[in-house]
């Protein structure tokens, strides 16, 4: 045989030989590969079932805190570990959907609130990441978490000298909605560390580096605050402790344009909160000049008018939004329809009634679905 054919058969064999050890290798690497992969992803899923019902028992266990003095210690104790990996908006759903019990009526906005304000102060004071815990916060039970965020993020210490004048504006948290509730309570922190002080307070908000509108959620805070303060006495001499619209008027002028047109239209909800007599209340607005102004001052005295009588609200609202006016009346009772859809409730009992007192013709009472 020709020693070149033998060489060539040589090589052949050498090859082939090489070939099946490659094949060889290459398919132990993939059963190798194959077999890690399975090992981490098991791994992944039985710490996520494990984080799932560590998380479950924490929760179910905040109920033991109905028996505690003091409930917010103790469910700071329980939510500590788990605020930062679930977020307050998941844990605050999770508890409403499991009826675990709390000294609070999560039915109840009012009462929901408060305790969505608990979650979101606990979130603030031990979060390491701002911008997700605030995305997590959501605007269920009127935005309570993020009014409790800002009053826990003042004890974090890692955050302590952080400007948050801005973080609902630069901060990725969502629509324009989370954005609003989220001035809104930044408002009141400005109020807050402006030690009550309407002026430094207002200033704040006016110099955020945004809209007209989105101020006015931020004025909207601050205002609300200053109010509660008011209304607890705590502000002595501030705000008129007995107001008649005139001295309100008064007291509006004294700052500039934007927060004196914000401060006459929420006069009508001031007004309320003082006298609680809730014809004083829409007449102040309705003496207003501008007619956008009167407007303004009765959807937000509406959207009051639902959030502080809880028990018959739908009642107090249409017979108190019954002005003379058609067109008043109608602002009056969208705000208050506002309020309920802000709420999670359902507007068709206020429809329902508003066509049956006949306050507005029956196609403007069906349009309040629709605010």
């Amino acid at each position: 045989m020709d020693i070149k054919k033998i060489k060539w058969l040589k090589y052949q064999m050498h090859f082939k030989r090489f070939r099946n050890i490659h094949k060889f290798v290459t398919f132990k690497k993939v059963i190798v590969t194959l077999l890690s992969l399975i090992i981490a992803l098991t791994a992944v899923i039985l710490f996520s079932q494990n984080h799932s019902v560590r998380q479950q028992n924490a929760l179910y266990k905040i109920q033991e805190c109905n028996l505690v003095k003091n409930y917010t210690n103790c469910v700071k104790e329980y939510l500590k570990p788990l605020i930062s990996n679930s977020g307050p908006g998941e844990i605050l759903n999770y508890i409403k959907s499991n009826s675990i019990a709390t000294p609070y009526n999560l039915n109840n906005n009012i009462e929901c609130h408060d305790f969505a304000h608990i979650l979101g102060s606990v979130a603030g004071e031990y979060t390491t990441d701002i911008a997700t815990t605030l995305e997590k916060c959501g605007q269920d039970c009127y935005s309570g978490c993020y009014h409790g965020f800002f009053e826990g993020i003042q004890k974090n210490i890692k955050y302590k000298s952080v400007n948050l004048d801005n973080i609902c504006i630069t901060t990725d948290i969502g629509d324009n909605n989370k954005i609003s509730g989220c001035l809104h309570a930044l408002g009141h922190y400005y109020m807050e560390l402006s030690s009550n002080r309407l002026v430094e307070g207002f200033d704040k908000c006016i110099n955020l580096q945004t809209t007209v509108d989105f101020q006015k959620y931020c004025l909207s805070g601050a205002f609300m605050e200053a109010e509660l303060r008011g209304e607890n006495r705590q502000m002595p001499l501030t705000i008129p402790k007995l107001p008649t619209p005139e001295t309100y008027k008064s007291f509006c002028t004294k700052f500039n344009e934007i927060i004196s047109e914000y401060c006459l239209q929420e006069g009508g909800m001031y007004i309320y909160r003082m006298t609680l007599d809730p014809k004083i209340s829409a007449n102040f607005c309705i003496q207003d000049v501008r007619d956008a102004d009167v407007v303004n001052c009765l959807h937000a005295l509406g959207g009051f008018f639902h959030r502080k009588q809880p028990a018959n609200y739908i009642e107090y609202l249409v017979h108190n939004c019954n002005l003379e006016d058609q067109k008043y009346s109608l602002s009056c009772l969208q705000g208050g329809a506002e309020s309920i859809s802000l709420g999670g409730q359902s507007v068709e009992e206020l429809i329902s009634m508003c066509i049956r007192k006949k306050v507005v013709d029956s196609e403007k009472c069906k349009s309040l679905s629709t605010k």
